[in-house]
């Protein structure tokens, strides 16, 4: 409602009395008059009366004079119908009539002025006080101009329609402004995303506003009404408005050749490529927006992936429904060559079609498409098939047998091609090659149409080459894949499919050769000291073979087999003093070899020693003893150690020290003496050796042992 400023002003009130009619008039016939006036008057302000111009005693009356005179409040009229003696009023008494009003019979009336200003400039309602005039409270009211008053708040936010997405185009709508005025102006719309500031994008002058959705997880709105004089109302916030990336249509295909394997995938924007291959290792492609079409049909599941076509062949088509409801029909169309105008088939509702193939034969492939309209004429994305040959030639065909799975080459191995190749056109004749990665093509194996004829060739791997024969057909292959193409051609320009194979070559490897520490030891010719080390070969099907050369002697074999470790023992009386050279070589069966030099310096030392260590193997006649008995001749000066081991064959030797059960001097040796050792075991042992240490007090003495004999039970 609208609102005025007002003046308040005091009230100034004015009574106003009306004058009664005179009574009814009645004789009467006054003894005297007295006090009679010509005139009388009537004050309505201060309802009173009054009289003038008193008649004189002796002033004549006329029949028909009237005269006045009050009494209390009250004025009297007095009428003269007849005139006795005299004329005057001082005479006889006259024939008079009189009437009477009163006062106290007077009504009266109050008006109303505005008086002296109270206050100016009050707002209220248009209505609440008179526009100009006395209000119910006493007091004088003049409205003045009109107070101006923001536009009300906005009504609530209407939900845009449908979900929002990033990049669409919505229409943010509220609930219209009133204006009591008469003069809004437009509103003020802003915008947060993200739970982030307040951030105007329009000031439109009706409640509707156009806005693309931003890049966001979440919105919210709120706007406000402002009038010509630039007040506002409060704002208005809608609630808080979810925003999910654009969804799109996605065609799966196995590669980027075609291959549809579903249609109609509902994801959104960077769920997959646009036009490209997958992790998942399928192609993908974007089609249209779900919310500015309908999901398209399914695949053409007839005819089959690779179909090829005959002249004059009917062709069945069938694809699969559309998930989107209300359906009006589906549009099938064909072409040929990928190139030339897209053709009708029936529009209808069904899933199928047939089309007779044409015998044109310019006419090389066949592609169909189809898409989906519902009642509202919208439209789906078309569904493609595959590009479907027609064969006025048909091509040959191919089939490998081997090699097949993950086949690996070793010097020597040999790499088979067998299958079978087939060309069902008349009059032709067939040639099948094969090719090894870069390499030049080869022939595999040429025969004529209508026959189905066998493929068979066999290369050998050495040297790193591959062989037909004794020719090489390859340069030197690296470790690791190798690549082998076979197809067929026919003499009318057919081509079969070519057919893949991997396989991987080794090449022969040199043979590994480890050698251990050498630690030579001993200090007199008899003494030995070990070599050891290990030989392996990593290539497949290998046995190597490890020999040592000491010096310039022959070669003399110490290992053969797979690999594994090797030892041989080096007597020092095998080695000449100073440097010495031993070579060992490994070489595997192919040929390759390692070799490894050993360096030694012997050196001649000539060092008298106070005590040695002599060993005897002592081997039973039974091949086994429980006992032994011993003699040892030996100068008497000189003093020996005699210890005796009894092992299991294959056991580490353990040692027993002997003493003499006798010692006694031999009569025809001056200054020798035979010690007699006896020792009994439990149980016969296959392993018997005797341990014997000579020890002499100063180097200038030569004692030794003259005589060993012996016995074993």
């Amino acid at each position: 409602m609208a609102q005025y400023y007002y003046d308040v002003f005091t009230v100034e009130s004015t009574t106003r009395w009306q004058e009664q009619p005179w009574s009814r008039e009645s004789s009467w016939t006054p003894q005297t008059f007295n006090n009679l006036y010509r005139n009388y008057t009537f004050n309505e302000f201060r309802n009173e009366y009054s009289v003038s111009n008193q008649i004189g005693y002796s002033v004549p009356l006329s029949v028909g004079d009237v005269g006045y005179r009050l009494n209390g409040r009250s004025v009297q009229r007095f009428t003269i119908h007849s005139i006795g003696y005299g004329g005057n009023l001082s005479g006889a008494p006259q024939n008079v009539t009189m009437s009477e009003k009163s006062t106290s019979n007077s009504t009266s009336s109050t008006s109303y002025s505005r008086g002296s200003l109270i206050q100016s400039n009050v707002p209220a309602n248009a209505g609440i006080y008179p526009a100009n005039g006395r209000h119910t409270d006493g007091y004088w009211y003049v409205r003045r101009a009109r107070v101006n008053i923001a536009p009300t708040q906005p009504g609530v936010f209407t939900q845009p329609s449908g979900t929002l997405e990033i990049g669409d185009v919505k229409a943010i709508a509220w609930g219209a402004s009133s204006d009591v005025n008469n003069d809004f102006s437009r509103y003020i719309l802003q915008v947060a995303i993200n739970n982030g500031s307040w951030v105007q994008i329009g000031t439109p002058t009706t409640n509707r506003f156009s806005y693309t959705i931003p890049t966001a997880s979440r919105i919210q709105f709120r706007v406000k009404a402002v009038d010509a004089r630039n007040l506002e109302s409060n704002y208005r916030t809608s609630g808080v408005y979810t925003v999910t990336k654009p969804k799109y249509y996605w065609n799966k295909y196995q590669t980027s050749l075609g291959g549809l394997v579903q249609s109609g995938i509902v994801a959104e924007e960077t769920a997959y490529p646009t036009n490209k291959k997958h992790s998942d290792g399928y192609w993908y492609v974007r089609g249209s927006r779900v919310n500015q079409a309908i999901a398209p049909p399914g695949p053409f599941t007839s005819p089959i992936q690779g179909k090829k076509f005959k002249p004059n062949e009917t062709v069945n088509i069938t694809f699969g429904a559309s998930r989107a409801a209300n359906l009006a029909l589906y549009e099938v169309d064909y072409r040929y060559n990928s190139t030339d105008d897209w053709t009708p088939l029936p529009y209808n509702n069904t899933l199928t079609r047939s089309l007779q193939i044409s015998t044109n034969q310019t006419h090389k492939t066949l592609e169909l498409r189809v898409r989906a309209k519902n009642t509202s004429n919208v439209y789906s994305d078309y569904i493609h098939s595959d590009v479907l040959t027609i064969e006025h030639n048909v091509a040959p065909t191919v089939s490998l047998r081997s090699p097949s799975g993950n086949v690996r080459l070793y010097e020597n191995d040999t790499l088979t091609i067998e299958g079978t190749a087939f060309d069902p056109d008349a009059d032709q004749s067939v040639t099948v090659y094969y090719q090894i990665n870069d390499e030049p093509r080869k022939v595999l194996a040429t025969n004529v149409s209508q026959q189905r004829f066998t493929l068979s060739k066999q290369l050998t791997f050495k040297g790193g080459k591959l062989y037909n024969g004794n020719s090489a057909i390859t340069g030197t292959l690296s470790q690791g894949v190798q690549k082998l193409v076979v197809w067929a051609e026919d003499t009318e320009k057919g081509i079969s499919a070519k057919i893949e194979r991997r396989f991987s070559v080794v090449p022969n490897r040199a043979p590994l050769l480890s050698v251990d520490a050498v630690v030579p030891s001993g200090v007199i010719d008899t003494d030995t000291f070990k070599i050891s080390g290990k030989a392996s070969d990593d290539d497949a099907n290998a046995t190597v073979k490890v020999t040592r050369r000491i010096n310039a002697g022959e070669p003399v074999e110490i290992y053969s087999g797979t690999g594994g470790a090797w030892e041989f023992d080096v007597k020092l009386a095998q080695l000449i003093t100073g440097e010495n050279t031993i070579v060992l070589e490994v070489v595997d069966n192919y040929g390759a070899k390692t070799s490894k030099t050993i360096k030694l310096n012997k050196k001649e030392v000539k060092t008298p020693i106070l005590q040695s260590v002599a060993r005897y193997q002592i081997e039973p006649p039974s091949g086994s003893a429980k006992g032994v008995l011993l003699f040892i001749q030996r100068d008497k000066e000189l003093n020996i150690k005699v210890e005796l081991s009894m092992t299991a064959k294959g056991e580490a030797e353990q040692y027993t020290v002997l003493s003499p059960v006798n010692t006694a001097p031999i009569t025809a040796k001056q200054g020798v003496v035979e010690d007699t050792f006896e020792h009994k075991g439990m149980e016969a042992k296959q392993r018997i050796v005797l341990k014997i240490t000579p020890t002499r007090t100063d180097l200038a003495s030569n004692y030794k042992i003259h005589l060993i004999t012996g016995a074993v039970d």
